[in-house]
């Protein structure tokens, strides 16, 4: 869980300094995410689907927050990376 933090005053933050960028909402990007984020990674994301930034992003990444906080473990985590992909690309999770 090393996207939550606590603030200052005692708020929650959500935050990913592995892959940090500036957003420009002018300007789309096409992103290639490195292999530790696709725990958090949409499948849009991962296969590139035209017209989605990272403003779409966002809530399928606090979704996975919320189950690893509900479950205490993320939804699609495997060892290997390319099990993890294929795990988010097939919507391939349990509930304990």
């Amino acid at each position: 869980m090393n996207k939550v933090m606590l603030g200052e005053n005692r708020e929650i933050k959500i935050g990913d300094f592995e892959d940090c960028i500036i957003y420009d909402s002018d300007t789309p990007y096409v992103y290639d995410p490195p292999s530790q984020v696709y725990d958090y990674c949409c499948p849009e994301m991962i296969n590139h689907q035209q017209g989605y930034t990272d403003m779409h992003y966002a809530p399928w990444a606090f979704g996975v927050i919320l189950f690893a906080l509900l479950e205490g473990k993320l939804p699609f985590h495997d060892y290997d990376m390319y099990i993890t992909k294929e795990k988010v690309l097939h919507f391939d999770y349990q509930f304990t």
